[in-house]
């Protein structure tokens, strides 16, 4: 798998795992892996794609009587491989 990929189209499909619970779609994919990818800040374009995804109305629905959003965040950023110390 190209670092690319790694950084941008797995990024997309493990948010989706984790905050949906479910596999994003083709067309899904297609559009929000164009919102990370291109530009030269990908840590800045992965922060603003996650900000706008959690403000979604499935996620909000899904999420709200699971658990607290700093609980979600903090459980997925885990296995992403990105949690900051």
């Amino acid at each position: 798998m190209s670092a690319e990929y790694q950084q941008t189209g797995s990024f997309v499909y493990r948010l989706y795992q984790s905050g949906l619970g479910r596999q994003v779609s083709y067309q899904e994919f297609s559009v929000d892996r164009g919102q990370v990818t291109g530009g030269s800040n990908l840590e800045q374009r992965r922060t603003a794609f996650a900000d706008s995804f959690v403000r979604r109305s499935e996620f909000v629905q899904s999420t709200r009587a699971r658990q607290p959003p700093r609980a979600l965040w903090t459980r997925w950023r885990r296995p992403c491989g990105s949690e900051r110390r």
